[in-house]
């Protein structure tokens, strides 16, 4: 960590959680093979969605970013498919998208209904 912003966050390094998020993130970025996957790139974007702390400039680019990006564009054009018919929530899953995931970023699958109206009754 950058020694000028110690003190800004409560965590040393990415949580559990965020450590999900990230194999999620590496995902929508795997057609870069140049991006940064490095523990320290890691660190660089828990500690900037965390804290806020900018990420590093320099001429890597951290595949961490590159995936977060990838990945809200993608997801937004899911939500513009699936209501027009030209994509399921279950084919998501089907190509192995968790359901957590999917629920996560507001994409309701099937599964995911059955589930939640067995824990309601």
């Amino acid at each position: 960590m950058n020694s000028e912003y110690k003190g800004k966050s409560r965590h040393s390094g990415p949580s559990e959680k965020w450590m999900r998020m990230a194999k999620i993130y590496r995902r929508f970025a795997v057609d870069f093979p140049f991006a940064d996957f490095s523990e320290q790139a890691a660190t660089d974007m828990f500690l900037y969605e965390s804290a806020g702390v900018p990420l590093p400039t320099n001429s890597v680019v951290n595949g961490y970013a590159l995936g977060k990006k990838w990945m809200d564009v993608t997801v937004s054009m899911w939500k513009e498919d699936i209501p027009k018919g030209l994509l399921r929530a279950e084919e998501l899953l089907d190509d192995g998208y968790p359901e957590w995931f999917l629920e996560r970023v507001g994409i309701q699958t099937k599964r995911g209904l059955h589930n939640s109206n067995r824990i309601k009754r």
